[in-house]
C-alpha cells in the first residue's frame, strides 16, 4: 500500500484473471468512499453466499443443479396489469360489474361530486 498526497495505491486480487494480484491507484477520495461502502451500520450483520449461491457461478450452477434433479426450469410468466388484478381479485375487469357488459362503466353514472369544504381560521 502506497499513499501520497491525493492518491492510495493498493494490491488487490484480480478473481477474473486467475487471481493475479493486481495494484491500483485511486484518489483519496474514491479509496475513502469505496472502504465505506464495506461498513455495515449499527446493527447490521452481514450475509455471505459460498457455493452454489456464490454471486459469480450462480446461474450456471443452479441450472446444473435443476437439471440433475430433474426439476423443470422455471419461466417467469410475463401478466399484464390488468391481468394481474384479475387473477388477484378474482373478478373480470373487462365485464362492467353493474350489468355485465363487454364495455365497462358504460352503464354506471358517476354521481355528485362531494361538496367543496373551505377552511377559515378561527378568530
Amino acid at each position: 500500500m502506497n499513499i501520497e498526497k491525493d492518491t492510495v495505491s493498493f494490491k488487490w486480487r484480480d478473481y477474473k484473471d486467475n487471481s493475479k494480484q493486481k495494484v491500483m491507484t485511486l484518489s483519496a477520495e474514491e479509496f475513502i468512499r469505496r472502504f465505506l461502502i464495506h461498513i455495515l451500520p449499527s446493527g447490521f450483520m452481514k450475509i455471505r453466499h459460498y457455493g452454489l449461491l456464490g454471486n459469480r457461478n450462480k446461474t450456471t450452477k443452479l441450472k446444473l443443479c435443476k437439471q440433475l434433479t430433474h426439476t423443470p426450469l422455471f419461466m417467469k410468466e410475463k401478466s399484464s396489469t390488468l391481468q394481474l388484478i384479475q387473477k388477484l381479485i378474482g373478478k373480470d375487469l373487462n365485464k362492467c360489474p353493474k350489468c355485465g357488459s363487454e364495455e365497462p362503466r358504460r352503464c354506471m353514472s358517476l354521481g355528485k361530486s362531494p361538496p367543496i369544504t373551505i377552511r377559515t381560521a378561527y378568530v
